[in-house]
């Protein structure tokens, strides 16, 4: 019997403690007073730590790590880092066994969907939101945003420049129909591939699609990052699916690369929220404008695009306004088109 009184007890105080930590998160969220950065910083360093969940990649994460502990010492930053699904799966599980440990999230839209349909996220209002445009903010009916885009990455072409000129590299969706292009494409079959896909048909119709398949496209289960390497290696001349901020990455590097917008260019998005039952609340909104400050700097030296910024090509979002089980019917539907246009 004592067994279960201390069981329920301790029960108790973990509710309580959830409780606890919503309101406060609540409060902090819609605090507006002008010493909320002051606020925040003096709550953080009592809190002491922040836990931060991202699917950033690379250098970029590690580096924004690293800036906020040099300028917030007394705040222990922990940092997991996975992609979306695999963080999705995480998040979900410590949610349903009743664990709150993760203060705040950056990653992209799909996962930021479904945490606010589930409820595990919470909206915000920052001082920094004024500087994104409204179509960059999801925001919440009772006020604040979900989430604001933070960066973005760009899909488009990629193409070896010792084996094909910059003016002869495709420029539109019609180019990549080229005869000459025959058994030379090379495609990625995750979400990459789909979202071009998906602007392909946008664009030019379902019968597109039909018209791709004369071409002998090598499909490859990899990611963007992989499929751009292949093109450097020469292995093939070009592939629609490679990030604009990798592709320039390694062309800073002196890599024989270049990289085209097309008619669309599917835009892949990250977002920062913030968790309705954060343990270290002032930590989490002091880490989240953090990365709408000076983590909006250190991704754009890893030439990520900002949505605050213009670019000379038409940028498109497959997601946007869909519920998270839509855009996931969707997905499924393209991956099928797309693994029917090639050969793997």
């Amino acid at each position: 019997m004592k067994a279960l009184y201390l069981t329920v007890a301790l029960l108790f105080l973990t509710v309580s403690a959830a409780w606890g930590q919503s309101d406060t998160i609540k409060k902090l969220a819609n605090y507006k007073g002008a010493d909320y950065h002051k606020m925040l910083e003096e709550g953080a360093k009592k809190e002491g730590k922040v836990v931060w969940y991202t699917s950033l990649s690379g250098k970029s994460y590690k580096t924004i790590q690293a800036e906020f502990a040099k300028k917030y010492p007394d705040v222990k930053i922990e940092v997991y880092r996975a992609g979306s699904k695999d963080i999705a799966a995480k998040i979900l599980a410590e949610h349903k066994a009743g664990k709150y440990l993760v203060d705040a999230i950056e990653s992209t839209p799909g996962i930021l969907q479904l945490l606010r349909e589930r409820n595990i996220i919470t909206p915000y209002s920052s001082p920094e939101h004024k500087r994104w445009p409204d179509e960059h903010q999801t925001k919440a009916k009772s006020g604040g945003a979900w989430w604001v885009t933070d960066r973005e990455s760009f899909i488009g072409l990629g193409y070896n420049t010792d084996k094909m000129p910059k003016e002869k590299a495709p420029k539109s969706f019609d180019d990549l129909l080229n005869p000459e292009l025959k058994g030379k494409i090379v495609m990625s079959v995750q979400s990459t591939g789909d979202r071009m896909l998906s602007s392909m048909i946008n664009v030019k119709g379902e019968e597109y699609v039909e018209k791709l398949k004369k071409q002998q496209i090598k499909l490859v289960k990899i990611s963007g990052t992989a499929t751009r390497d292949l093109i450097i290696s020469g292995e093939f001349v070009v592939s629609p699916s490679v990030f604009r901020n990798h592709a320039l990455v390694k062309i800073a590097e002196g890599a024989p690369l270049g990289w085209n917008a097309l008619d669309e260019v599917p835009t892949n998005a990250g977002g920062s929220a913030i968790f309705a039952n954060s343990p270290h609340p002032h930590a989490a909104l002091l880490l989240t404008n953090f990365v709408l400050i000076e983590g909006q700097k250190i991704l754009q030296k890893f030439h990520y695009g900002m949505a605050w910024l213009d670019y000379p090509f038409k940028r498109v979002y497959p997601e946007r306004g869909m519920s998270s089980k839509a855009y996931n019917r969707i997905s499924k539907k393209l991956n099928k088109q797309l693994r029917s246009i090639g050969r793997r």
